[in-house]
């Protein structure tokens, strides 16, 4: 008989412990936290399932269970430390730093480079297709016919036409050999619906470099 009481003490602690863990995962702000502390209660309860020989309650945390061990293991994945090229480094500190080095190397490799010689790349009223930075060169952007801006190594073009979805309003023309990174608009509207959470911070980005942008012209 106390041997019977002491299981059941056993058990009962058991299951209260799980359940002030999810509890304090509740109140975790951290998502690494929340999961890691999640894993412990489902723990807890994989534990109270076999000692209560409760099936559903052993199969399903151990299920939680596995999915939270691989979801933790992708966030330190994302958050270990990577070391970007030297000359990646000053286009990340002068544009990216609101997106993690590792999402900015990955949407690095997203694009591809194109060059421009002397002459138009776009046309104010064209549907353009691609998102630019200038890595070398000198962009001049027209508007009806008279000069509004100068862009150089670091500048955006086309982004106020992929944030609006409109068509360009202004002319874009190389003034030399122009070097320009070039993401395609299908393929980051794709990454939209993948993962939202990063395209709102690119186009928080891009929301910062227009208003630098009139900011200049004003």
């Amino acid at each position: 008989m106390p041997e019977q009481l002491w299981g059941l003490g056993t058990t009962d602690l058991i299951i209260n412990l799980g359940y002030f863990l999810v509890l304090c995962a509740l109140l975790a702000r951290d998502m690494l936290w929340l999961r890691s502390i999640l894993m412990v209660a489902q723990c807890c309860f994989v534990f109270f399932g076999i000692q209560a020989q409760i099936v559903p309650v052993m199969a399903w945390n151990a299920v939680f269970l596995a999915i939270n061990i691989y979801m933790v293991a992708r966030i330190l994945q994302e958050r270990s430390r990577i070391v970007l090229p030297i000359d990646l480094t000053d286009i990340y500190q002068h544009k990216f730093t609101n997106l993690s080095q590792r999402e900015f190397r990955r949407f690095w490799q997203w694009g591809e480079v194109v060059e421009f010689e002397h002459g138009v790349i776009y046309r104010e009223g064209d549907n353009t297709n691609d998102l630019m930075l200038v890595l070398s060169g000198e962009v001049h952007i027209h508007k009806q016919g008279r000069e509004i801006a100068r862009l150089g190594p670091g500048s955006f073009i086309g982004e106020m036409s992929f944030l609006s979805g409109h068509p360009a309003s202004a002319e874009a023309a190389a003034e030399g050999p122009v070097r320009c990174m070039a993401w395609h608009k299908p393929s980051l509207w794709r990454l939209k619906k993948r993962n939202p959470d990063f395209m709102l911070k690119l186009q928080q980005v891009l929301s910062n470099e227009l208003s630098d942008k009139l900011k200049v012209s004003s």
